[in-house]
């Protein structure tokens, strides 16, 4: 996403956007009120909130919960957001935070579901008692509204955290409810759907943000900071913030390495997911070592 256009949460908090969307999140987004788990959890909604579907009812609590909580904003450039979509997902689910709650922006043309580019997504992790959920199981559940171009848009997922389980079982949980849902039809090839996929990106990125020794980068807004500032932060990171919310960047010096020659490769590396710490109880991304790839001459 370039930094000029507008972020959702932006136009939700009002601070700069569409006056109608900015009116539409007043009186949609705004008006939702969380039932506190001794009256059994759940929200209390206006008319129009209760006009809407289960889908879009979902994504603006979630959009709710996260200006209640004050979520983070975050980026992710292209070549990360690559690496990070490929991660193996074959990973203990303990080491999701205990809890999470922000907006990551995704770079422009690299995200894509079945319908359209994913421009970037809302995420909750935490406690189900602070949701909308009244008949979830689970303690926890993982949250999502991710938001295609055009505004238009929206692919919602709000499933348990079960102990004892991977990431892998969670995408797939949420890959078999895509293909019930009668609304979201795709070819079932046996394949991870494009959305479930989209998931398991959001929960890599989630992960890293959480995980030893993560690349991150917080870059206040340049309406907060003097302009000999802005332009000192970007003579040393490359980064500058256009929007009026401070923004945390993913690794903004990945990028991929590419040798070649008539006689030699070079081979990338690539990302997976190492448990470190004592005990094992973190987590942190490496990346297997490049190497040059010899070939016999002819």
């Amino acid at each position: 996403m370039k930094f000029d256009k507008l972020l959702h949460p932006e136009i939700l908090l009002g601070k700069r956007g569409i006056p109608e969307f900015i009116e539409f999140y007043k009186k949609t987004a705004h008006q939702i009120k969380f039932v506190g788990v001794e009256n059994g959890g759940g929200m209390t909604v206006n008319g129009l909130v209760n006009s809407l579907n289960s889908s879009e009812q979902r994504s603006l609590a979630l959009m709710q919960r996260w200006r209640i909580d004050q979520g983070k904003v975050y980026h992710v450039n292209q070549d990360f957001l690559r690496a990070l979509s490929r991660v193996e997902r074959k990973v203990d689910i303990k080491y999701l935070p205990e809890r999470f709650i922000g907006y990551i922006s995704f770079a422009e043309g690299t995200v894509f579901d079945e319908s359209d580019e994913v421009e970037g997504a809302y995420v909750y992790v935490g406690p189900a008692r602070y949701t909308m959920l009244r008949d979830t199981s689970s303690e926890r559940v993982f949250w999502c509204a991710y938001i295609c171009k055009g505004l238009g848009a929206i692919g919602t997922v709000c499933t348990d955290i079960k102990p004892g389980e991977y990431l892998e079982d969670l995408v797939n949980r949420v890959d078999s409810d895509n293909k019930k849902n009668q609304h979201f039809l795709v070819p079932d090839t046996g394949a991870i759907s494009k959305r479930s996929l989209v998931f398991n990106t959001v929960l890599n990125c989630v992960m890293y943000i959480h995980s030893a020794e993560p690349d991150v980068r917080r870059v206040p807004n340049a309406d907060s900071i003097s302009n000999s500032k802005v332009s000192e932060i970007r003579e040393k990171t490359g980064i500058k913030n256009a929007c009026t919310l401070p923004i945390t960047f993913l690794n903004w010096t990945y990028a991929k390495q590419r040798v070649y020659s008539v006689d030699s490769t070079w081979v990338e590396s690539f990302p997976r997911w190492q448990p470190c710490g004592h005990g094992l109880n973190q987590i942190k991304l490496v990346w297997v070592k490049e190497h040059e790839r010899h070939f016999k001459k002819t």
